[in-house]
């Protein structure tokens, strides 16, 4: 049974998760957000540590809470999980971009055997992760920002696609920029 409480708070028989927004940073002492849950319970966010001087991409399920950590950068974020708990997100490294202010951020799948560095396609910086499906395909986007203004995505970023160990984009429609935000078990891509 689900119900919700007070401050938006879903909370099930397994897994308590807090969303607070707050504008005041006197009041972010403590941030976690979930973005994606699969049918066992497991929930892909993020939480901040070290005083929120910091954000880690995390799993929690009725068994606690795992922190996957960075690589090496000041960040991480979990987006999309899969029925057998892999998860996928974008972690920053500790390598900044050439506008010295961006961290140079991957893409990465945290399994059984660790988290791992999914790396982008030829030519981009940086990628982010959004989905994984049942089979362990990866969908999401590489891309670059703009050397001269920071924060800024360059046109261009194209949808990638990770499996096997092999990474490749699936294009565009003509726009010559593309994203993945979603793929089903049959291999659609949305």
């Amino acid at each position: 049974m689900k119900r919700f409480g007070q401050s938006g708070t879903l909370v099930t028989s397994a897994v308590v998760s807090f969303l607070l927004i707050s504008n005041d940073a006197s009041h972010a002492q403590f941030f976690s957000t979930a973005i994606a849950i699969n049918n066992s319970g497991g929930i892909a966010g993020g939480q901040c540590v070290d005083d929120c001087n910091a954000f880690h991409a995390t799993l929690t399920t009725r068994f606690g809470i795992q922190d996957f950590g960075t690589f090496g950068g000041p960040a991480s974020v979990a987006f999309g999980i899969n029925h057998v708990g892999e998860v996928v997100g974008q972690s920053d490294t500790a390598i900044l971009d050439a506008n010295g202010v961006d961290y140079i951020s991957v893409a990465f799948l945290a399994d059984r055997e660790g988290v791992h560095n999914l790396g982008t396609l030829p030519g981009f910086n940086h990628s982010q992760a959004f989905a994984i499906n049942n089979h362990g395909t990866v969908a999401g986007w590489s891309y670059d920002l703009d050397p001269s203004n920071p924060f800024r995505t360059l046109p261009g970023f194209q949808a990638t696609v990770w499996n096997d160990g092999t990474v490749y984009t699936i294009g565009d429609l003509g726009g010559g920029s593309s994203i993945a935000f979603g793929i089903n078990d049959s291999g659609v891509i949305v």
